[in-house]
């Protein structure tokens, strides 16, 4: 995935066969959460 500028701020284009495995859709809430290994988790609201 790649960031790019969007607006003021940062954003991540989530690839659509991620999008439809996890069920996701316009206007749902996620958080990144950092691990302590280093590694990220993008967990739901």
């Amino acid at each position: 995935m790649q960031v790019t500028r969007w607006g003021n701020g940062l954003a991540i284009c989530i690839p659509s066969d991620l999008v439809r495995n996890l069920g996701l859709k316009q206007g749902d809430s996620l958080d990144f959460v950092e691990d302590g290994d280093g590694s990220v988790r993008l967990v739901s609201r």
